[in-house]
């Protein structure tokens, strides 16, 4: 007889080997096995963690609608199950994200304060902060003067600090600590706020409880469920394929739009996960692109503040039927794209080819890209999960090829063993190997176009701190907007003041546009024009049009490709 202990796990086990087959009598045992397993007491933490992932699995991809309801019943009240494990078997599940368990980690300070407004069981964990003095500099802006002497006595750590000085609970010390940030005041002070408590590490305990942001309860707004059939399979010629545009793309406002931002966050923040655009998601340029079969693609802008000078950088999360599947990001540069796909390991044997597929048809009809380039850490450089999981293959399959020729020749004959050998596996080392360079799709309309190298953002960075060395630190706004408007007159022939977004903007490209203000004299009236309008669209609430006309303008991107090239070889 089987012993009780390890009979859910041969549950699960066939539960489990049931991904992706569709149809009445595999629906009808799938729905006997979720009963079953919902129905018996589960005391090991992997074993209910596994459970976990096959509701959510169910919950996304669901057969009918008895499959779903059985598993969103059971994933809305499954804090309750983890409440009567063991505190050992408990903590098993720690950092799982998963409703009624715990977790630590140095949430950014925009997470924090996320995490804080939504009234979230969040505090400082100072047994786990390996140095709680760098908090201290953090702390020295809320000094009065006659604190000073006190504080650097050396008679307080840094907890007792903030407990005598906050006179909180532990509770409310954190959002007493986030709280002191000068929100409204001029210049850079909260920027500044921003960077210094990110740089303290601040170890943040989450306890998840009954939280609607945990793993197991967070969704996305859905109208309606799609039940599932069969799973969709990346069409032959991908590159062909991203050429269709996407008709559907719909920009969110208002309360919708914060529903979908909120959704995002807690999709990332709940596995400790971070992506910049959607930490510091821009309610104005929220995105929903359906996918079809019930899955949807967020994708979100970035707010202005955070933009990055010459690229318009994205955040995505992927969800079907509300449940969130993967996440990923798009920086778009040009003419060119870099991203990729994480597609979480609960979801993982579904369409994820297929769904990335259209992520990047999304990214086509979105900003006009024809060049899409995956760097080598989402192939498993630096990255343990991506390498153990062969994703190298994973972008191999969808056209992606390796720029360096030698990584690309032994792609292909490696790609010939693995073809010869059912079942056989690349190497680690190989795999290591394989990621040590950036793979790039090209779209049949890429005519061209060169491919811009992306060092050579570090490279204007450079050579703009370097144009403004004679200009003090605290006179280079003044210098900023002095050179606006001289570029203004130069590039458009209007001698005016600049336009609100023209102001927003030129904070970003006017310094890089400087560096050719020789070159860019000489340009046709139109390209020049077109340049300008560039600093505008770079300063309105969407970034979108920015990236769309800045991939159109050729001549421009070739000038700061040909700068990049002459100050390298200097």
């Amino acid at each position: 007889m089987v012993r009780a202990e390890v009979f859910p796990r041969a549950l699960l086990d066939e539960l489990g080997a049931l991904r992706g087959a569709y149809g009445r009598v595999a629906a009808a045992r799938k729905f006997k096995l979720l009963v079953r397993l919902l129905s018996m007491p589960i005391n090991r933490g992997l074993e209910l963690a596994r459970l976990h992932d096959e509701l959510l699995f169910a919950a996304g991809f669901p057969d009918n609608a008895d499959i779903h309801a059985v598993t969103a019943g059971a994933l809305s009240t499954f804090a309750k199950r983890v409440r009567r494990l063991s505190a050992a078997e408990r903590r098993k599940l720690d950092d799982s994200g998963i409703a009624g368990t715990a977790g630590t980690h140095d949430f950014s300070y925009d997470v924090a304060r996320w995490l804080l407004l939504q009234r979230e069981h969040v505090t400082i964990d100072w047994r786990v902060m390996e140095d709680p003095e760098r908090l201290d500099l953090l702390l020295r802006q809320t000094l009065l003067p006659v604190e000073v002497e006190a504080f650097d006595s050396g008679e307080f750590s840094t907890e007792e600090w903030v407990g005598l000085a906050s006179a909180k609970s532990a509770a409310q010390t954190l959002a007493w600590l986030l709280g002191s940030a000068p929100e409204r005041s001029p210049g850079a002070g909260i920027h500044a706020w921003r960077d210094l408590y990110d740089a303290a590490e601040v170890q943040l305990a989450w306890e998840r409880r009954e939280s609607p942001w945990s793993v197991s309860r967070n969704r996305a707004p859905v109208v309606r469920i799609i039940k599932r059939r069969a799973f969709r399979h990346a069409p032959m010629d991908v590159a062909s394929h991203v050429l269709t545009p996407l008709t559907s793309i719909r920009r969110l406002r208002g309360s919708v739009a914060e529903q979908w931002r909120d959704a995002c966050i807690a999709t990332l923040t709940a596995r400790a996960r971070e992506v910049w655009p959607i930490v510091c998601a821009n309610l104005e340029e929220i995105y929903v692109i359906p996918l079809g079969d019930g899955v949807d693609l967020c994708v979100v802008g970035v707010t202005h503040e955070h933009r990055l000078p010459l690229e318009a950088n994205y955040g995505y999360v992927m969800f079907a039927n509300g449940v969130p599947i993967g996440y990923g990001g798009a920086t778009a540069l040009g003419a060119q794209a870099n991203t990729g796909i994480n597609i979480f390991e609960s979801f993982r044997r579904t369409e994820a080819a297929f769904l990335f597929a259209q992520t990047l048809r999304s990214f086509r009809t979105l900003f006009g890209v024809t060049r899409f380039i995956v760097n080598p850490y989402q192939i498993g450089a630096d990255n343990d999960e991506a390498l153990e999981s062969g994703s190298y293959w994973f972008y191999h399959r969808l056209g992606f090829r390796s720029r360096d020729p030698i990584i690309a020749a032994l792609a292909e004959a490696e790609n010939a063993r693995n073809a010869k050998r059912r079942g056989r596996r690349s190497s680690l080392a190989i795999l290591r190997r394989l990621a040590s360079s950036d793979v790039v799709l090209e779209l049949p309309d890429v005519g061209e176009t060169a491919l811009f190298e992306e060092r050579w953002v570090l490279t204007i960075g450079r050579a703009v701190a370097e144009h403004l060395a004679p200009h003090a630190l605290g006179r280079r706004r003044e210098y900023l907007t002095q050179l606006s408007h001289e570029l203004c007159t130069l590039l458009t022939g209007e001698k005016r003041p600049l336009r609100p977004e023209e102001r927003a903007g030129a904070v970003h490209l006017v310094p890089v546009i400087a560096l050719l203000r020789d070159e860019v004299a000489r340009w046709p009236s139109a390209d020049r024009a077109a340049l300008w309008e560039l600093v505008g669209l770079k300063g309105r609430p969407q970034e979108r049009p920015f990236a769309q006309a800045s991939r159109a303008h050729a001549r421009w991107w070739r000038a700061v490709a040909n700068t990049c090239e002459r100050m390298e070889s200097a």
